[in-house]
């Protein structure tokens, strides 16, 4: 019997929260578009920024930074003997950008007390380090371009089909004892702009399923019942006449403006 009425609360509580949600979403909707513009301007200065630091970074060390990664490779790809022997004319990237034995000449005081250079063999400790840690970069600068490249397409490609950007919220709802979802899904999807859709989106990703799921079919409700004028574009008229209550979800009882509509 207790377990009954906790059950029946936490239907109750959770009814309340997502009418909260749908009257919020209700306030901003077609209102989004802007909010989705910034990201996707957020994300094309992200690549123009990467695009910047690696050209600035290649005029720093003298036109050489841009191929440094892959002339490494080739390099430590030759057998250790062909390394070390002066006739196979291998020269090591890493000592050709950074440098750690130079000839140096140091000052001294002669016996007579002037000034005169003794050439020497320097090292340059720096540089050892130096050669390994924009190594690292350029690997980094690499993954990083590669990940763009791949973001980018999945944005242009969830900017141009419909069916991808129904089959990323569709995934956080789907259930296979809940068939109303599917049609609550494609009625919502044909009501939103783009800002709503990822304004959706987002919100999938910080909602628990079960609750994301019965906020989906309220939304979509609660735009059949109550739909809101859009001047952008005309509501389409055409689209599920009814949708079958969740079975999860706890009966309610209809309010006089639903007994009305």
């Amino acid at each position: 019997m207790l377990g009954s009425e906790a059950k029946c609360e936490d239907g109750v509580v959770m009814e309340a929260v997502v009418e909260k949600f749908v009257k919020y979403f209700k306030s901003i909707h077609h209102h989004n578009s802007w909010y989705f513009a910034y990201f996707i301007a957020c994300e094309m200065s992200n690549h123009l920024l990467l695009g910047l630091q690696f050209y600035l970074t290649d005029v720093f060390l003298y036109r050489k930074f841009s191929s440094y990664g892959w002339d490494t490779l080739q390099y430590f790809s030759h057998p250790l003997r062909d390394r070390v022997s002066m006739a196979g004319g291998l020269r090591n990237p890493m000592c050709s950008l950074f440098p750690t034995e130079v000839s140096c000449n140091i000052p001294t005081v002669g016996a007579g007390g002037d000034e005169q250079d003794n050439n020497g063999l320097c090292v340059l400790t720096q540089n050892i380090i130096n050669e390994k840690i924009y190594l690292l970069l350029w690997f980094w600068y690499m993954f990083v371009a590669v990940w763009s490249t791949l973001s980018m397409f999945v944005t242009i490609s969830v900017l141009s089909f419909d069916s991808i950007r129904f089959g990323l919220i569709y995934k956080v709802i789907r259930h296979k004892y809940d068939k109303s979802s599917h049609k609550c899904l494609q009625y919502l999807m044909t009501k939103c702009h783009l800002g709503d859709w990822f304004v959706l989106y987002q919100l999938s990703k910080n909602c628990n399923k079960y609750f994301y799921r019965e906020f989906i079919k309220e939304l979509a409700i609660d735009l059949k019942r109550r739909p809101k004028k859009s001047k952008c574009r005309m509501e389409n008229q055409s689209g599920l006449t009814s949708f079958p209550p969740s079975p999860s979800a706890p009966k309610r009882s209809k309010s006089p403006v639903e007994d009305q509509v």
